[in-house]
């Protein structure tokens, strides 16, 4: 008679899984922002903090940026005001 009610493909499957999230960790920590669209959202959010300008998300400064709507980079900034502003943050956190 079984005394646990999981299988043993279960088990494995979480160990799989545990160790694709430590592996994934891992790499987001060894590996900077590689992808310029993450890179760029993350560069117009650290500007919004730095000018304040918590409404117009800038390119560059002075150059508005509205192919995403402020709100979207709002999370970040919320983060990044508590916390320190690191691309292993910005990576590892969704917005």
């Amino acid at each position: 008679m079984k005394t646990s009610s999981c299988y043993p493909w279960q088990r494995t499957a979480t160990y799989v899984l545990c160790a694709l999230l430590i592996l994934r960790l891992l790499t987001m920590w060894v590996i900077p922002l590689t992808d310029t669209t993450e890179a760029r959202y993350a560069e117009i959010a650290r500007k919004m903090l730095e000018t304040g300008n918590w409404v117009t998300p800038q390119h560059d400064y002075g150059v508005p940026f509205w192919a995403k709507p402020p709100l979207s980079t709002g999370f970040p900034l919320r983060r990044w005001a508590c916390l320190a502003s690191t691309s292993w943050q910005h990576g590892c956190l969704p917005c």
